[in-house]
């Protein structure tokens, strides 16, 4: 069974850098650790390619030991897309589209 998981970027520190806190690079640790015992077989991750995403993905693809690189996924960066409208229908194209590259996909 195929696994769809939605992450929210850690918390970021919000002085310009837009990297991420110490408490949101545990938590996203923490989140890869339950994700690790909750699913089975192979990952695919994709990114918006905003830092704090970014970030958030490498430190998933470490925990989970995931091999291939994080996937840049612009349509992800919602606030170009959100303004004019179309943003779900691209979502759900974007997954969609990537369903058969691994078990559990993680945006």
């Amino acid at each position: 069974m195929k696994s769809l998981i939605l992450v929210r970027h850690g918390e970021y520190i919000r002085n310009g850098s837009e990297g991420l806190s110490c408490s949101g690079i545990e938590a996203i640790t923490s989140l890869g650790k339950i994700i690790a015992e909750k699913t089975k077989g192979n990952f695919y991750l994709g990114s918006s390619g905003v830092k704090r995403a970014d970030q958030s993905a490498e430190i998933l693809k470490q925990v989970l030991a995931v091999e291939k690189s994080v996937e840049q996924i612009p349509c992800l960066d919602y606030q170009e897309r959100y303004l004019k409208g179309d943003y779900a229908e691209a979502i759900f194209k974007t997954i969609w589209g990537k369903q058969d590259m691994a078990d559990n996909l993680i945006f």
